[in-house]
């Protein structure tokens, strides 16, 4: 299984990325998230990657609808053919056991200082949720994780690396 955050995807059998479920978010980096994850997915779904969407409106309730709504509004706008949970926490003492066990297994190591997105969120965070910097929660949408097919957490990839980055990591696991 493979997750990623927030709408958390899970890329079964390899690595989880927060969920395309992003597509509730009106930002247009959003949308070019999202429709990466739905290019990784179409790439290799048939060598075996899966993703799991889980949306969660934890991160500035970006994902306010109901399960209904969010996996409507995913399949219409983004073309989303994965499986999307039901909406739940991904940090915190109420997240879902599946998050406690990924950020056990893979602990917060740093944002990608190359990035120029890294100052933006780190800026919004200190300014808006300064208590998500702190521990190794999930620190916001697009968080992905990398999953094999034994169920191993071989990787922790925070939100500013595209799934397109990690497409050598991916391949090494099929």
């Amino acid at each position: 299984m493979i997750l990623q955050l927030r709408r958390i995807a899970a890329l079964k059998n390899l690595s989880p990325i927060t969920r395309a479920k992003f597509c509730l978010s009106s930002t247009r980096r959003a949308s070019a998230v999202s429709l990466r994850n739905l290019k990784v997915c179409n790439a290799y779904k048939d060598k075996g990657l899966e993703i799991l969407g889980f949306p969660c409106n934890q991160f500035a309730a970006q994902d306010p609808g109901s399960n209904e709504e969010i996996q409507t509004f995913c399949k219409l706008n983004y073309g989303v053919k994965f499986q999307i949970f039901e909406k739940g926490d991904v940090r915190g003492a109420n997240a879902q056991p599946l998050f406690k066990y990924l950020v056990a297994q893979k602990k917060f190591t740093g944002f990608d200082e190359s990035s120029p997105m890294t100052a933006i969120l780190m800026d919004a965070l200190q300014k808006n949720f300064p208590e998500y910097l702190e521990g190794d929660d999930i620190k916001w949408n697009f968080t992905k994780f990398l999953i094999d097919k034994n169920g191993e957490v071989v990787a922790r990839f925070e939100p500013m690396i595209t799934p397109e980055s990690i497409a050598k990591d991916i391949e090494a696991l099929l």
